[in-house]
């Protein structure tokens, strides 16, 4: 699934410009499914439904059924909202496992792209 979702971090970039923070984790107790988060300096609150129905048209065309069904949820975060932060600490590419972020477990978290802000 995580190939799955690169080619769809590759599309929608493609589209749209790049991602500062695409990642998609387990961290729920009570339901195993995934949750994906998505945030990037092209996000605004004027077209966040807009990209929020981007991601699971993109979802819907490259995932299977199954692999759909175990999404539980998209965040769209702004650049500077602080999960997007807490999650940019983690390289491009990373993979956690079982590891506390803001006081929530994280069983399982890909990170599919990172790009911190560049502040001057």
């Amino acid at each position: 699934m995580v190939e799955k979702f690169k080619l769809i971090t590759n599309e929608i970039e493609a589209q749209k410009g790049n991602f500062t923070l695409f990642a998609i984790m387990r961290m729920d107790d009570f339901i195993d499914k995934w949750s994906v988060l998505v945030s990037a300096d092209w996000i605004t609150d004027e077209n966040r439904t807009e990209i929020f129905n981007l991601v699971a048209s993109k979802m819907r065309e490259n995932l299977s059924e199954e692999e759909n069904k175990s999404i539980a949820r998209i965040g769209i975060f702004p650049v500077q909202d602080h999960i997007t932060e807490l999650f940019l600490k983690y390289k491009e590419g990373f993979h956690l496992q079982n590891e506390k972020v803001n006081g929530f477990k994280v069983h399982e978290a890909y990170i599919l792209k990172s790009k911190p802000i560049e502040t001057n």
